[in-house]
């Protein structure tokens, strides 16, 4: 259940950075630009979900806010960034400018999905939290 919460989540708001990033560029031509850019960016998007995959970002016992979770997720935002350049540079698109375009969908992106991960994992971790009592005193309890 937390995965598919997860994947829903980052379709979600990989959706929503891209709009962002549709009306931050053209505020005027929103919609065109919108329809414009949506076939390419959810072939992309599917990179991006490929690599928090791969990066193990959808694995219950990853969803910690520390130090290994955010590089994590930093590691994967680089890579799926790096592989949408790629993408765009052998499919290009008419009308379609990826250096500027992917530069601002990879920064609202991430910042997005930083707050909302930080967000979930909080929530996950409160909430599925167990109470533990430890007898004897071993390596294992010390962890």
């Amino acid at each position: 259940m937390k995965k598919l919460v997860l994947f829903a989540g980052d379709i979600a708001l990989l959706y929503g950075a891209l709009a962002l990033m549709v009306f931050v560029r053209y505020r005027e031509q929103f919609q065109f630009q919108f329809n414009l850019h949506l076939v390419p960016f959810s072939i992309v998007f599917l990179i991006w979900i490929i690599v928090f995959y791969i990066l193990n970002l959808y694995e219950p016992r990853t969803l910690r806010n520390n130090l290994g979770f955010y590089t994590s997720l930093l590691q994967a935002v680089i890579t799926a960034g790096a592989l949408s350049v790629l993408f765009f540079y052998l499919f290009p698109v008419e009308g379609i400018t990826p250096k500027t375009n992917l530069a601002l969908f990879v920064l609202f992106f991430g910042m997005i999905e930083a707050g909302a991960r930080s967000l979930f994992n909080r929530v996950i971790e409160k909430r599925f939290q167990r109470n533990v009592v430890i007898v004897g005193l071993n390596p294992q309890s010390i962890e």
